[in-house]
């Protein structure tokens, strides 16, 4: 196997999530529209990853160019390549998506604390009026594979 084909995984410390926390702090305070910002998926779960998950609470939707300057500026500060960080704007992501980033995700900023709350009700409420239907559709498709 060619060895740039090798996944390369990210192993995150304590220091370097505390180091994360500042930075993201740097980046966002700079930044109007950004509200909060969590540290989600694999790395939040202290689990090996292949990159880093931010979800970013916004009070506009940025630009892609606002979006790759920040992930850019990430980068730099922290020492990693900007292909390993990945942004997600959260404010209206699918419920099954919010279940899980309401529990594995780990606060990093926040401008607004009442936009947070907001936010993380409102997510709490759409995850949970879904998950009987999800329930109910993973259920089937689990039955459906049991039976060939």
């Amino acid at each position: 196997m060619d060895p740039s084909d090798a996944i390369s995984w990210l192993h995150l410390t304590s220091a370097d999530h505390e180091r994360l926390r500042h930075q993201v702090c740097l980046a966002l305070s700079a930044r109007g529209w950004a509200e909060a910002a969590w540290l989600f998926g694999s790395a939040a779960r202290s689990a090996r990853a292949r990159d880093l998950d931010l979800g970013l609470l916004v009070e506009r939707i940025p630009t892609t160019l606002e979006l790759e300057d920040l992930r850019a500026e990430l980068a730099t500060a922290l020492g990693w390549d900007a292909e390993k960080i990945d942004l997600r704007v959260v404010n209206r992501a699918d419920p099954v998506f919010l279940g899980n980033f309401l529990r594995d995700g780990k606060l990093l900023y926040e401008r607004d604390p009442e936009a947070r709350i907001r936010f993380e009700v409102w997510a709490t409420n759409q995850w949970c009026d879904y998950r009987p239907v999800w329930e109910r559709m993973r259920s089937r498709v689990l039955e459906s594979w049991s039976h060939g």
